[in-house]
Parts: C-alpha cells; structure tokens; sequence
C-alpha cells in the first residue's frame, strides 16, 4: 500500500495572479509505521502501570484469602469443607500466579541483571524448548560468534525464550520449523520498536522464527496486551507475550515483531551492549522493597485482615471448634 505526503504550493506570475500550482509527493510509509509502533508502545506503557497496580491491589487480597483458607483447611474435620477449602485454595494460588505475571508485564518486578551472553541464555533453555514444541516441530540453532556482553537477567529471558517458543508452536498446528539466531548488530540511528525507541549505539540480537500460519494485522497491533489472545476464547491465558514485552523493556530493549498470514513469524529482540552496573541489582531491590513496604502499609488490607478474623472465628464457632 502507497501512503503519499502531498504538498500544494501556488506558483504566481508577475501580477501576483496564480497561473498553476506545484504539487509536491513523497512517500510516508516510513512516517507512518514509525509513529503507529510509537503509538503503540505508549498504549503497552499505559496498559502496564494500570496493570500492576490492578495486580498489586488484588494480590493484596488474594493472599488475605489463602491465609485464612489455609488455617481453616488445617482446623475443619469435615471432608466435604476440607475439599470445598482445597478448590478455594487452588484457586487462589491461581489467581496469585496471573498477578505475578501481569507485574512482570508493568516492569515493576525485581530484575537482577548481570553481564552475559545471549548465546549462554539460549543454550539454557534448549531442552524446555523442545519439550514446548513437541515432536510435531523442529528446533535449528544459529548462534553468531564472537557476541558482545549484554546485561541481562538469566532467568527472566529465559522465560520469555519459552513464552516466545509456545507462540510459536500454537502457530504451527501442522508442523514446521523455529529458528534461533544471535548476533551483534549496531543501529547508526535510533530505532522505534514496541517496548520504545531504542537509541543509536551498538546491541546484542535474538531472533525467533518460525515457520507457522502467520499473525493478521488486526491481531498484530495487540499481542502484547495482556489476556489478549488470537485463539479460542478458554483454550489461553494470552498473558505470555505480556511478560516477553515487560521483560525486555525492564531490560531496556527493544522487540520488532513481522509476520504475515501464511507466512510465518519472527520476533527481534534487541538488547543493549554492555554490563550491569555495580550496585544496580541493589538499588533496585532497595527500591522494591521500599513499595513493597508502602503497599503494606494501607488501612485496606488491615481491614481486610479484621474482616477475615471475625469470618475465621465465626466459622470454627459453628462447626464446634473454638479458636
């Protein structure tokens, strides 16, 4: 598709009377990706920070509802209400485990980065890829040489690595094949990718492709965004590239998504040369401590605490227990 600027200037003659006008054109395909993957990158950033406070919130609440069900589940003698306390259980366990994947996807989760190697981080997670893909799709490895050190945190690319190989299976019902290349690449101008605009300099690549049906465009513009998913409505979480997307802006990267229908899918991560600095895993747990501290200190969660006491009492009391 064509998209043309177009400029329209009146040409006078000596009179001062317009005699023909000069229509300037000049292609904006490049203008306009750039600022629609801007524009989306700002979306994901806004989604994010409502998302992990969303998170942090409900976990508060969730983890008032796991304690006080534990406790009862360990009192009651009934086996019918021990199991009703069990499913409650799984259940908030559950939900605990979605919180902890939407905060992933804010970037206010602790990142302990230290320098590295993207080739490293792969091999790491060879064997869980492969059990992800099945025996219906193939795994190639092309791993450059000589890669430049990167910060990053091992086990936090790691996951992303596995989320990023599931999509791919999910994509290729039929079969196919995922490729994992590596190498060094430097960008002469800054680049605007879905995390953010990336600044000029030099950075470490990944790439993960494969071979399967394709993203629409409609879909493209929000695989990211968390519980968004292309398949069946029940059959996915649509929470894991949310987590690839949070954790590669934690890790100041980039990620370039293309894909077509029929034509397969390849995911770009770019992550910036260089090593952690000393002190940085420290600074940043100080500071999460210092929110964890905060988000504990609210009038709601002791009166949540107050309010699931005098359940708890009120439960024992009736089932002959006294607390």
């Amino acid at each position: 598709r064509l998209l043309l600027g177009l400029t329209v200037s009146p040409v006078c003659d000596e009179a001062g009377e317009v005699v023909h006008y000069l229509v300037l054109a000049r292609d904006v395909r490049d203008e306009v990706a750039l600022e629609e993957r801007s524009l989306q990158a700002r979306k994901l950033a806004a989604v994010g920070r409502l998302a992990g406070g969303m998170a942090y919130e409900f976990n508060n609440v969730l983890q008032v509802i796991l304690g006080y069900a534990g406790e009862m589940a360990e009192s009651v003698s009934d086996p019918d209400l021990r199991e009703s306390l069990s499913q409650i259980l799984t259940a908030g366990q559950r939900g605990s485990e979605l919180t902890g994947r939407l905060v992933a996807f804010s970037q206010q989760q602790v990142s302990q980065r230290e320098p590295g190697s993207l080739n490293d981080a792969v091999r790491a997670q060879v064997e869980t890829i492969q059990r992800r893909l099945g025996t219906n799709a193939d795994l190639q490895l092309l791993l450059g040489n000589g890669l430049w050190t990167v910060a990053l945190d091992s086990a936090r690319i790691g996951q992303a690595l596995v989320h990023l190989a599931e999509r791919a299976r999910e994509g290729m019902p039929n079969g196919g094949m995922l490729t994992i290349s590596t190498g060094n690449v430097t960008f002469e101008e800054p680049l605007q990718t879905l995390t953010g605009l990336l600044p000029s300099g030099d950075y470490g690549v990944l790439r993960m492709q494969d071979t399967g049906l394709g993203i629409s465009p409609e879909d493209l513009e929000h695989i990211f965004e968390p519980v968004f998913s292309s398949r069946p409505q029940g059959t996915s979480q649509g929470l894991g590239l949310s987590i690839v997307h949070g954790t590669i802006a934690q890790h100041e990267g980039g990620i370039v998504v293309a894909s077509a229908p029929g034509c397969g899918t390849s995911f770009d991560i770019s992550l910036p040369r260089g090593a952690a600095e000393p002190g940085e895993a420290e600074e940043r747990k100080e500071l999460s401590e210092e929110h964890e501290e905060h988000e504990g200190d609210g009038d709601g969660e002791a009166g949540q605490a107050q309010v699931g006491g005098g359940f708890l009492s009120r439960f024992l009391s009736s089932d002959g227990i006294v607390p």
